[in-house]
């Protein structure tokens, strides 16, 4: 019978621990979680800054203020501003049109089952009056946000906070990331796959494109990178049995071997959590709910693969426009001392 070897003799060019190997599938100890939160930057991709126009006005500045708070250590890929900027009116547009749908439904709610008086339902003056001041404040919020085509302190806030923005890319360098891309969707390697279907190339690159720019943003400073993602695919995401996990293993190894540094992803509802737990500010439970409700929504849109249908007689676009003024908690990733979201993309 052979003697066993110390390892060192036997097999000395493979003398490595496993998670030197493999370091995108161990999840960071509470230490490096500390660490991580008090020197990474903070990169919020185009689809949380564009989620905060759906949110309650309390929710909102729970997240806009918080970011304010680290603004010094927030930095965007060119990438994720150019997306921002390009989908910002279409995020408003997006409530105007939710506003004007529940008013119609109000409307003919009052119309063909309250106003008339020969059968049942019968309300009493005061409370119809009450019904009509649903619809006013609903009215109200819906001009609210058509007037944010014309001036938005949202977008004053976020240009203020953002203190770095990564350059463009030049037409050469688009073209190389674009062929390294396509290989990696052909391959099924993250980020970006997940959007080949619908939307095509060069369209689907632009999760790739942000990757590689906001590794560029972390290698330049020397810092580790907290990504807040409210994409919910899994070419961003571990998902098993439609659980998810935490970042792919994937991006966590590449970022550590092409930046030497730490990586870890939140969507928004755990990001505002976890500020909360590793940078003491103040948060409020409601928000938290809110926004994790909306990447629930998210990521039960990417596992049904269905469209979002208006509801019937729902107002149009252009109808709406044509009145503007001259505009669960188990599927995220788990508390960090617990063992263990769409946009669109294109390029620039």
């Amino acid at each position: 019978m052979l003697s066993a070897l110390p390892l060192s003799d036997a097999h000395p060019k493979i003398a490595m621990k496993m998670q030197e190997l493999f370091p995108g599938y161990y999840r960071p100890t509470e230490a490096q979680f500390k660490e991580l939160w008090e020197n990474c930057i903070f990169v919020p991709d185009a689809n949380v800054l564009l989620n905060i126009y759906g949110y309650s006005q309390s929710t909102r500045e729970e997240l806009l203020t918080l970011l304010e708070r680290l603004s010094e250590r927030v930095r965007m890929p060119f990438q994720f501003v150019h997306e921002y900027h390009r989908n910002r009116a279409r995020a408003i547009m997006e409530q105007v049109r939710n506003y004007a749908n529940a008013e119609k439904i109000l409307k003919d709610l009052y119309d063909q089952e309250l106003v008339p008086r020969h059968k049942h339902p019968f309300l009493e003056a005061k409370l119809l009056k009450a019904f009509n001041r649903i619809r006013d404040d609903l009215a109200a919020s819906r001009k609210r946000h058509e007037a944010l085509f014309k001036s938005d302190p949202f977008l004053d806030r976020i240009t203020t906070l953002v203190k770095v923005v990564g350059p463009a890319p030049t037409p050469k360098e688009l073209e190389q990331i674009h062929q390294t891309a396509q290989i990696r969707c052909d391959a099924k390697l993250p980020p970006g796959y997940a959007d080949v279907k619908e939307k095509g190339v060069p369209a689907a690159y632009g999760d790739y494109i942000a990757w590689t720019q906001l590794m560029a943003l972390s290698k330049a400073e020397k810092k580790p990178a907290i990504l807040i993602t409210d994409d919910a695919k899994e070419d961003w995401w571990q998902i098993q049995s439609d659980r998810t996990i935490g970042p792919r293993p994937e991006l966590i190894a590449e970022f550590h071997s092409e930046c030497g540094a730490l990586f870890y992803m939140y969507s928004s509802d755990q990001f505002i959590k976890f500020a909360g737990l590793y940078l003491n500010q103040p948060v409020e439970e409601g928000a938290i709910e809110e926004i994790k409700q909306r990447f629930l929504d998210n990521l039960l849109q990417t596992f049904t693969l269905k469209p979002e249908q208006p509801p019937s007689g729902a107002a149009s676009d252009k109808s709406l426009l044509a009145s503007m003024p001259s505009e669960p908690e188990n599927l995220k990733p788990e508390s960090p001392s617990k063992p263990a979201a769409d946009k669109e993309k294109a390029g620039p």
